[in-house]
């Protein structure tokens, strides 16, 4: 239950047909008076408003959260970082109301490099079919097996398999994310915790690989070279 072979060895997913050529596009001109210029806020004119712009972005951040829209990590971090941020302005006031250095410690740009620095990445991923022992599809690096094989040993030991997903924290910092569906299942690595939207995400892969693939997979034997695995798309382009 736990054999695994690597990616390159029977375990890469068929070539994908190339898309046909097709005639480039004409751009047409567009004039500088209509181009759309991104709108950004105006930086505040006083401590008191940075406050408040500050105590609004935390709401904001809790309210992800609460969405799943970010993981924990990302939460602890970011709002740390504007915490942070509130409890130097508020010193400096408190000292000296006249003292213009609020405006450095109010710097915004750090919370777009805290949300990809802590934002979880799929390293690995394997697929199974129901009761069988050697996997179908995977990618990435070596998966945790024996973890693998202890979940897989407990799904296929119910008398109906549960379909659904499911997350769970292996050796710090990496977690695996199990999707099981009526035909197979689907195992994926993060480094880091995933959030709920990521968590979301590969069930929505697993379904689509069982939808897509419905009649060759009720077939006895399974030809993988004839089967799509939108799985792939969590590797791709990953720098």
């Amino acid at each position: 239950m736990s054999n695994y072979v690597p990616p390159d060895n029977n375990m890469s997913s068929p070539l994908r047909p190339q898309r046909p050529s097709q005639p480039a596009r004409r751009k047409l001109p567009v004039s500088p008076s209509k181009a759309s210029q991104p709108s950004r806020p105006s930086d505040p004119k006083s401590p008191q408003e940075r406050l408040r712009r500050i105590r609004e972005k935390m709401q904001v951040v809790a309210k992800e959260y609460s969405e799943r829209e970010i993981s924990r990590a990302q939460f602890n971090a970011i709002y740390a970082h504007y915490s942070e941020q509130r409890t130097i302005i508020e010193r400096i006031l408190a000292r000296n109301p006249e003292n213009d250095g609020w405006k450095s410690a109010s710097r915004s740009g750090k919370t777009s490099f805290l949300r990809e620095h802590f934002e979880a990445r799929p390293v690995n991923y394997v697929i199974y079919l129901h009761r069988q022992p050697t996997p179908l599809m995977g990618g990435g690096t070596r998966p945790d097996m024996n973890r693998i094989g202890g979940l897989l040993k407990a799904l296929w030991g119910m008398d109906k398999v549960k379909i659904g997903v499911a997350r769970m924290a292996l050796s710090a910092p990496q977690w695996m994310v199990m999707a099981a569906g009526h035909r197979s299942v689907t195992f994926v690595t993060f480094h880091l915790e995933p959030s709920g939207i990521q968590t979301n995400h590969v069930y929505d892969l697993h379904n689509d690989f069982e939808r897509a693939n419905h009649i060759l997979l009720q077939r006895e034997q399974v030809n993988k070279a004839q089967l799509v695995f939108p799985q792939r798309s969590l590797l791709e382009n990953k720098t």
